[in-house]
Order: structure tokens, then sequence, then C-alpha cells
């Protein structure tokens, strides 16, 4: 049984949920308007001179990507110079509210790395504050 393109349409307008998030009012009362969301990102170039093969980089940059997500709470990952033994580039991020504190974060990250990690050098690192 086909009920035609008339019922379906007057059954689905009738639905007591809105079809999706973006058309619910309560999503789209605050559209257009200015939230206090910053993103903060850095690309982090290390030196890893004790470093003797791709197996022994990506275990220490594992340990460091864990050791920062855990103390600093900031997203992290290894995104360019994958095939080079001693050398790598991190990028952090981090969401909030400030973008003093974004920027305090990301900073302090390096210091961190910097005073506790005497095995890497950093090389040069960007950082980035992204309103929204």
């Amino acid at each position: 049984m086909t009920e035609g393109m008339e019922g379906a349409l007057a059954r689905y307008a009738s639905h007591p949920r809105p079809p999706c998030f973006s058309c619910h009012p309560r999503f789209t009362a605050n559209y257009g308007k200015m939230t206090n969301m910053v993103v903060g990102t850095s690309i982090i170039e290390l030196n890893l001179p004790g470093v003797q093969s791709l197996k022994q980089k990506r275990s220490v940059l594992k340990g460091l990507i864990a050791r920062l997500h855990k103390t600093f709470n900031v997203s992290c990952g290894e995104v360019a110079l994958h095939d080079a033994w001693q050398s790598a580039a991190i990028g952090v991020a981090v969401v909030s509210t400030s973008a003093a504190h974004a920027e305090n974060v990301l900073q302090n990250v390096v210091i961190w790395i910097e005073h506790n990690r005497p095995d890497l050098i950093v090389v040069d690192e960007t950082l980035e504050i992204v309103p929204f």
C-alpha cells in the first residue's frame, strides 16, 4: 500500500520531534551570536638526537604525547616529519573560553618539554589562537 506523496509529507510535518538538531528552535536561537569559544593550536618542531630508528622515535613521541595530554588536558599528535628519524613535529590543540588562557596553556606545554624532557630539543614553535 502506498499512501502517496501528500500523505507522507503530512505525516512528516506532524511528527512530534524535529527532523534534525539544526532545525530545532532551541539550537537555532543562538545561531549567529558571538560565543566565548577559543581554539589554540601550536606546532612544535623537535629534534630527537638519541633516536636511532623510526620505532624508537614513535616510542618517544607516544610517551610524550600521553604525558602532555594527561598533564595539560590538550589534544596532540605527530603532524609532520613522519619519516625523519631524529626530527618530529607535534600539533597541540586546546579549547578554552579565553584567548589568554589558551595561549598560556600552549606556552606552558613548550616550557614543560624544555624543562622535563632534556632528551628532546625544541627547534621551533608556532602558535595560533582562533576565536569562534
